[in-house]
């Protein structure tokens, strides 16, 4: 899992980055193929795709952002993600990460007229606009020339992005504005619909919209133990059940409860029921 956008500016070995007063403007990673992972999204983004393709597993939605497309998405918000390259053309993107300040004083200085009940969001895309793909491009170039750039003209180049973008859809700030805060889900809930993922403490935190400590103390709170021994617990139940009730081979239970490798798969179980998942396995076939 990566954490944006400091993951990302601590690697200017593969990410290059120009900051700004209230914005950054980091170029990610080209890519040829599939690439997947997960980001938490620690300040809003503008994800302006050049070439290929990203998914995002949102909370309740797959959500494809095109070439030509942005995807404007909220600070809290988890989501797995698939980077394609086309045919032709490598995986490319720019992203602009921008502040509440810098927000809320293009929207005070714009003086926008805007409806009364707006649905707050926590990801938007925006469908493709000439303006906005030659915007982007025009950013992207300065990322492989010597050009020196003035940063104080780069900024009014930033603003002039959340104009267009305005332009097309009014709200569209306001809306990300007021879903910037990540409601508590249930913490219960959330644990028994994703126990089974390969996962982190954090990961496990941050989709049930809870920093890692409180997420500690409200799991012990519910559980009455540690996330470690509940998720242990969990897991080797249902791999136990699966190695017994289902045709299914070791490599496939392992990849469904969690576990990256056989190895550390089989030490656990063995350590948990006190004999290991092939001697499991042998019993119910003969």
């Amino acid at each position: 899992m990566f954490k944006i956008p400091e993951d990302l500016l601590n690697m200017p070995d593969r990410h290059q980055y120009i900051e700004l007063d209230g914005c950054k403007i980091v170029e990610s990673c080209h890519h040829e193929g599939l690439v997947a992972d997960s980001i938490y999204i620690n300040q809003r983004v503008l994800i302006c795709i050049i070439s290929g393709k990203l998914t995002l597993d949102l909370e309740h939605k797959t959500e494809t952002v095109e070439e030509g497309q942005i995807a404007l998405l909220n600070k809290n918000v988890y989501a797995p993600y698939c980077k394609f390259s086309s045919d032709k053309k490598e995986y490319a993107s720019v992203l602009f990460f921008i502040d509440d300040k810098f927000v809320q004083k293009f929207l005070s200085d714009r003086k926008l007229n805007l409806p009364g009940n707006l649905t707050p969001k926590d990801h938007i895309v925006i469908q493709p606009n000439l303006q906005l793909v030659d915007f982007v491009r025009s950013v992207l170039h300065l990322f492989h020339s010597n050009l020196k750039y003035d940063k104080h003209l780069l900024q009014l180049k930033v603003t002039e992005l959340l104009i267009h973008i305005t332009s097309l859809r009014p709200e569209i700030l306001h809306q990300i504005l007021a879903g910037a805060t990540v409601p508590k889900k249930d913490l219960v809930e959330t644990m028994e619909e994703n126990y089974l993922e390969y996962a982190s403490l954090e990961e496990f935190a941050y989709k049930s919209g809870r920093s890692l400590a409180t997420f500690k103390r409200d799991f012990k709170t519910a559980f009455k133990t540690t996330p470690a021994k509940w998720l242990r617990a969990k897991r080797m139940a249902q791999a136990k059940h699966l190695l017994k009730n289902t045709p299914l081979n070791i490599t496939d239970v392992y990849n469904q409860v969690g576990f990256m490798n056989y190895s550390h798969f089989s030490r656990a179980f063995k350590e948990y029921f006190g004999y290991s998942p092939s001697t499991l396995k042998k019993e119910r076939q003969e």
